[in-house]
């Protein structure tokens, strides 16, 4: 029962981001157990100028804590907001048991607060001419708060429900899997950078050996393998959703060889990146009916 109410999830975020909502989830915490690196994978923030933050060395850090901050707020209704970045979004927190069990957010806006057209032209000054290109690629037109409530509120009962699901499964879960949902939380949260089995290990305090033999219980895979997995499923979503170059793209997502990257994406996917990518264009103008 479970695994179908996450595959709804899932397959209806799916669904909205092909209608063109930027859909992301965050502030689940532990909760949700081995539902965790799914929901992972639907946290990283999709519009171009997030990853292009993520990986700036003077900025990459203002991410985390901007996640870490808005974790320790106590919203129990949706409000519309910005980043450090001044990057716009809607934030809906989802309540259960008195908590909040996660947050859905509707992002890629800007030009509605006068606070995100100063926190943008802050960081304007620490980034270069690509920061204000791909700002200006966020959309200045705003949906409502009710136009995008309607959309929200089917996911907001399902996370409720699976929350309700998983409860159980948590209490009794084993250390193993506690460790390996942290080392995926830490691959996930790093996957842009030149993460290492060994720094997946120190991270979660145990041996690398040790970590080794949880992802290949846990996980059915490698620890590399598992942040290849990661970094490909990203590299995929930009593909489809930016205007990144194939070498800007392999760079973002942890990829040091672009070379590489193209073998790796051509190995599961098929096809290479730039062939992916051009199959994807011709998908969205079949399906606008150009």
């Amino acid at each position: 029962m479970m695994s179908e109410t996450l595959n709804d999830i899932t397959r209806y975020i799916d669904f909205l981001r092909s209608e063109g909502y930027s859909v992301t989830l965050s502030c689940f915490g532990d909760r949700f157990g081995k539902c965790l690196p799914v929901l992972l994978a639907y946290e990283v923030h999709l519009p171009g100028i997030c990853s292009y933050l993520k990986t700036n060395e003077k900025m990459g850090g203002s991410c985390y804590l901007n996640k870490h901050r808005l974790q320790q707020k106590k919203k129990t209704a949706p409000y519309y907001a910005c980043c450090y970045a001044g990057v716009e979004e809607y934030i809906f927190p989802v309540i259960a048991d008195e908590i909040t069990v996660a947050c859905i957010h509707f992002s890629g806006y800007r030009g509605k607060l006068d606070r995100s057209r100063k926190l943008k032209k802050t960081v304007s000054k620490r980034c270069d001419q690509r920061f204000e290109q791909l700002y200006s690629e966020l959309s200045d037109n705003v949906p409502s708060i009710s136009h995008i409530a309607a959309a929200a509120r089917p996911l907001e009962y399902m996370i409720e429900r699976l929350y309700t699901e998983s409860k159980a499964e948590v209490a009794d879960e084993s250390s193993a899997s506690k460790i390996f949902f942290k080392a995926v939380k830490y691959i996930y949260e790093n996957y842009m950078n030149s993460i290492t089995c060994e720094s997946v290990a120190q991270a979660v305090n145990y041996s690398e050996s040790y970590v080794r033999h949880i992802f290949a219980s846990e996980g059915g895979c490698s620890i590399a393998g598992y942040i290849n997995k990661v970094r490909l499923a990203k590299a995929e979503e930009m593909l489809r959703s930016t205007s990144f170059s194939v070498t800007d793209i392999a760079g973002n997502c942890g990829f040091g060889d672009a070379n590489y990257f193209s073998t790796a994406f051509s190995r599961k996917y098929g096809l290479s990146p730039r062939k992916y990518r051009q199959n994807c264009s011709k998908n969205r103008k079949r399906n606008a009916g150009v």
